[in-house]
Parts: structure tokens; C-alpha cells; sequence
């Protein structure tokens, strides 16, 4: 019904633009209606620019999509990289791309015309297909790859799966990550590891597609790895391991893939706390600097109390409490505005905020706390505290406390992109009261739903079509008070059929995803280049690849950001069991007691 094809090189004043032409009007009626509801659920446009061609045109562009004149109309998109407001659609932008057409194109110019506006939302529409799909869909969900025990080196491990790093010669592994499934998880639920690896990779993909821009979510790679090279890598790995956890080799029967039976399933992803690895030598002119946060509930739950976070260490009474300031420095870092986001940036540098609230690394090594704690309330934060951290960023970009909390309020303010608001749109399915009604749902659903409903919460399908749904959700405390009226009214079910445990499963999917979210952090990468490659086409590419950004994008009239690039990652999504509802069942209820009780 349509064509997508890219402009020849020797046509004026399109080279590098796509070109899409339609042949009937029903089709392009259908590809505006669906762009328009694209941009209500808030798709963001690049920028274009609308151009008409002739017949002559036309066949040097060396196609000829319409049998007849009279119905010829292309529209030409240019991509701009750095983004760009939406083409007005009630815009009269109209630029002939011959100087002197010919009588027969001046006879049909209004036509053409009239149906300019219509074509060009269909170009947009089927360009946001074709983004998606290269970015998404292009890739297969399983590769088969090969690796040799020897190019990997241990990291650490967690219950599931060992995490290395690929020290080869391979260009394309180069800075990448491998997490190979351990051979027993200790898990409640009973996933296997493979299933989890591919779990994994699914919920990425989709996070991607329809919650945050693409450029901020790390989107990994499942490979299917011989059984060979996985003993092999075990055999090398083993004498790093720590001692108690050598018992548990790498790999399992869970890890095959059934359409791989020779195969085992794992893991690769970009290792983000590292600077990029280039072709060019002496291309990188810093270590990477990551500032992880974790910015916690970005709304108000309660009335008249600061955010979720800031209850577990704030006093609500005594001596020079003001309870709308905590309020208002809770929610800070997500209010959109630079200088508030600054402050609560080096406030979290300054004073304790739960742990994990901010951490900085250098190079993959913490510098700020210098370990990482499980209750960081011991670590000394205060002003000189600041000024250590300062001493340790010699040799990174930025290289100041100043400049890092100005870099990285920039880049979370960003106009282009609401990481904040993102957060929000999923994290409503989990605040307030839907803990305790997440409790009471689960154990309905146990009583009407039966066993399978458990093994169903861990359905890619079923995953994915919940993401597609929390999508279309409204953030903050709208979303909030609508899924805990939806949850309300499940509850309130006398009698329980097949639509009604289908509607609470769906429910407690949309839970568990907003635990996630809840859980979130947002890892900033910030690394210097040499000057000598600002003007490299193919390290340019690369680091587009690796979804770094220049920091003038965000910072324009900085001195500050010449050469510096920036990575921003949304990370912390993991598929979640249902035996988190019970432990979270009173999560909230708990903060607001300790901070009730907490006095100045």
C-alpha cells in the first residue's frame, strides 16, 4: 500500500532523505489517523521538511509510483539527529523541487498540494515503524555466538547468573558484558535461567518501545553459546569464584534453548561504568565518569507528606521542621527545572538519602561512597565530604562537583526527553494503597484463578502486552487513584469468572512493573575525547551506537561541554516474582510510621 525508498544522491536538494509514496487515499487517511494518535500518546516528531517532486523527478529518484499523474505526490522527511518539533500539521510549508517545472506538473501542483499534508503524515508514521523496527524488531531475540573461556574475566555474581567481562579481540564484544546463568537458582519462583535471560531481553525491548526513548534504555543481546565454549569458560572461571558459591557451576539444563539443543543461553550487554572502546587509538581523553540515582516515587503519595524515599530518613516533628520544604525537595530532582534539579543533585552529595540514593564511579570503580554499603546512613556526607569528591575527579569530564551536578541537571531536564515523568507513568501502578490491595488480589486470584496463574505472570506475551497497557496510562497521582479504583473494584466481585481473573492478573502485572520502576536508577556516563577525532564521521557513528550524546546538545553555550559525550541508562527493570507482593505489602505503611516517630 506504500513505498519507503531513499532519495539517488544526483536528485537536487534531497540527497539523504526518505521518500514515501501511497496510492490510494483510504490508506493515507488510516497512516494520519494513526500518527495522530501516536503524537497524543506523546511520540515525538524529528524535524522535516516537505518537498514535492515532479514527473521528471520522480524517475531520476528512479521509481515510479503512481500510474497516473494527476494522483503523483512524494514527500520527503530529512532526519535531523538532534531531534526537532513535529511538522504543523495546518502548515502551508510547500517547496517545488523542480526551479521550473514543467505545464503538465504547474496543472497538477494544486493537487499535489491538497494531499501534501495527508502524505507527510503517512511518511512520518512509516518512518516511526521503520525506526522502531531497526532499533527493536530488526533484531533477532536469540544469536548464535562463540567465546573462548580465556577472553573472559570474572566480575562478581549474583543468584542467577555470573557476570564477566570480554577481554578478546573481537571488535564487536569489545567492552561488552557476559552474564552466563549459574546451573541452580534459588529462587521462590521457578523460572529457568534460560527463561529468565530471554524475560530479560524482552522486557527491555518493549520498555524501549513504548515507556522511555530508546537512547536511554541498555537494550541486551541473548546469545546462544555452544555447551563446549560454556564449560570451557567455566573451567577458567572457577578459581576466581569466590569459595561458596563454587558449588554452583555455570550453565544447566534450564540454560538450553529448545530451538539451540546443542546451545546454552546467555547474556550480553555494553559494560556502562567503562569508557567505550574505539578503533581510533588515543580516541578517549578521560575515564568514564557514572553518576548513578535513584530517584525513588517522583510524586506525592500522601498528602501532606514528602515522597516515599525521604520517609525513611527525615524527622516529621521538632525544632525547625518544615514539612512543604521536605515535600518540595522530595519531589525535586523530578520537577523539570534545572536549578532545583542542580540542588537536589548536590543535596544527595551533601546529606543522607536512603541507600543507593547517589553513588560515582570512575572507570568502574566507586569513589563516592568508596564502598558500596548496604545502609550508607554511616557514610560521612557533608561539605568536606564534597571536597573529596572533588579531589578524586581530577583527570574526568566534568571534572568539579559544580560542573558534574550543572552536566547532570542538564541532561535529566532535557527538553527532548521526560525520564521523570516516564518513571511516573509506571511507578502509579505500585504506590499508595495498591500494596495492600496487591496482597488481597493475589490471594483471590490463588483461590479463582488456580496454579497457572502464577506460571502466567512470567509469559513474555503476557509481559509485554502489560507494558503496552502501562504505556497508555496517565502518570503521577491520576494513575495512581485510577488503578487503585480498578484494584477497589475487583476486590469488591462477588462472584469471580474467567474475565474477572483475567482483569486482576492484568492488574498485578501492571503491580509488579511498577515495583520496578519504584526500585529505578538513572545512570549518567560522562567521557572526554580527543579533539583530533571531534570531526570523525566513524567515531561519531559509534558513539550514536552506544547511545551517547554530545553534552552540547544539553549544555550549548557551556565551555564545559566541549568534547564531552554523555550516556544516560535507565536501569533496575528486572521481571519481577509475585512473592514480592507479600513483602512489599506494607512497604509504605512502615515509612510513614518510622517517620511519624522521628523527631528532630
Amino acid at each position: 500500500n506504500f513505498e519507503l525508498f531513499a532519495c539517488s544522491p544526483a536528485t537536487p536538494g534531497c540527497r539523504g532523505d526518505l521518500v514515501v509514496t501511497t496510492r490510494r487515499h483510504f490508506w493515507a487517511v488510516a497512516l494520519m489517523a494513526r500518527m495522530a494518535l501516536l503524537r497524543r500518546l506523546g511520540w515525538r516528531s524529528c524535524g522535516t521538511a516537505l518537498r514535492a517532486c515532479g514527473a521528471s523527478e520522480t524517475k531520476a529518484l528512479g521509481t515510479c509510483a503512481f500510474p497516473r499523474e494527476r494522483s503523483r505526490a512524494v514527500s520527503c522527511l530529512q532526519h535531523v539527529a538532534s531531534g526537532g518539533s513535529a511538522f504543523p500539521a495546518t502548515s502551508s510549508a510547500y517547496v517545488p523541487a523542480a526551479a521550473s517545472p514543467s505545464a503538465k506538473d504547474e496543472a497538477s501542483t494544486g493537487a499535489r498540494a491538497d494531499i501534501v499534508p495527508v502524505v507527510l503524515v503517512c511518511a512520518g508514521a512509516t518512518l516511526v515503524g521503520a525506526a522502531a523496527w531497526r532499533m527493536l524488531g530488526g533484531r533477532p531475540e536469540v544469536v548464535r555466538a562463540t567465546v573462548n573461556g580465556e577472553e573472559l574475566t570474572y566480575l562478581c555474581e549474583g543468584e542467577y547468573s555470573v557476570l564477566c567481562a570480554y577481554t578478546g579481540s573481537r571488535q564487536a564484544w569489545k567492552g561488552c558484558l557476559l552474564q552466563l546463568p549459574r546451573a541452580v537458582g534459588s529462587g521462590a519462583d521457578s523460572v529457568s535461567p534460560g527463561e529468565r535471560l530471554l524475560l530479560r531481553s524482552a522486557l527491555r525491548r518493549a520498555l524501549a518501545a513504548r515507556c522511555f526513548d530508546p537512547r536511554v534504555v541498555d537494550q541486551p543481546q541473548v546469545v546462544a553459546l555452544p555447551v563446549v565454549d560454556v564449560r570451557s569458560a567455566d573451567a577458567f572461571l572457577l578459581a576466581d569464584r569466590p569459595a561458596e558459591t563454587r558449588d554452583v557451576r555455570l550453565g544447566g539444563k534450564g540454560s538450553v534453548h529448545a530451538d539451540y539443543p546443542d546451545r546454552m543461553l546467555a547474556l550480553q550487554c555494553q559494560s556502562l561504568l567503562t569508557a567505550p572502546s574505539l578503533r581510533q587509538k588515543n580516541a578517549v581523553a578521560s575515564p568514564l565518569l557514572a553518576v548513578e540515582l535513584r530517584p525513588g516515587c517522583t510524586f506525592q503519595e500522601v498528602e501532606g507528606h514528602p515522597a516515599r524515599d525521604a520517609l525513611w530518613h527525615l524527622p516529621s516533628k521538632g525544632e525547625g521542621v518544615d514539612v512543604e520544604r521536605q515535600i518540595q525537595e522530595s519531589l525535586a530532582l523530578a520537577s523539570g527545572d534545572s536549578k532545583r534539579v542542580k540542588e537536589a543533585v548536590r543535596q544527595r552529595l551533601i546529606l543522607p538519602a536512603g541507600p543507593g540514593a547517589l553513588r560515582v564511579f570512575v572507570d568502574g570503580l566507586p569513589v563516592y561512597p568508596e564502598k558500596l554499603q548496604d545502609d550508607e546512613d554511616d557514610v560521612a556526607r557533608d561539605d568536606q565530604g564534597v571536597t573529596v569528591l572533588g579531589e578524586r575527579l581530577k583527570g574526568c569530564c566534568p571534572a568539579t562537583v559544580e560542573e558534574l551536578t550543572e552536566a547532570a541537571a542538564a541532561v535529566l531536564t532535557a527538553p527532548d526527553r521526560d525520564i521523570m515523568k516516564d518513571l511516573g507513568r509506571l511507578q502509579c501502578y505500585a504506590a499508595g494503597d495498591c500494596e495492600r490491595i496487591a496482597l488481597r488480589l493475589l490471594q483471590e486470584l490463588r483461590e479463582h484463578g488456580g496454579p497457572e496463574f502464577e506460571a502466567g505472570l512470567h509469559d513474555r506475551q503476557f509481559m509485554k502486552a502489560v507494558i503496552a497497557r502501562a504505556s497508555k496510562g496517565r502518570p503521577g497521582t491520576e494513575g495512581l487513584q485510577a488503578h487503585e479504583t480498578a484494584g477497589r473494584k475487583l476486590l469488591a466481585n462477588g462472584k469471580w469468572g474467567a474475565r474477572d481473573v483475567e482483569a486482576a492478573r492484568n492488574w498485578l502485572g501492571l503491580f509488579l512493573l511498577g515495583r520496578s520502576a519504584l526500585d529505578a536508577r538513572v545512570l549518567l556516563g560522562f567521557v572526554q575525547l580527543a579533539p583530533g577525532v571531534r570531526a570523525n564521521a566513524a567515531v561519531e557513528r559509534r558513539m550514536r551506537a552506544l547511545r551517547f550524546r554530545r553534552l552540547e546538545e544539553f549544555l550549548p553555550a557551556a565551555p564545559l561541554a566541549a568534547d564531552i559525550w554523555v550516556c544516560t541508562t535507565i536501569m533496575g527493570f528486572e521481571p519481577r516474582s509475585s512473592a514480592e507482593v507479600a513483602s512489599c505489602a506494607t512497604e509504605l505503611e512502615d515509612a510513614l510510621r518510622l517517620y511519624h516517630e522521628r523527631a528532630q
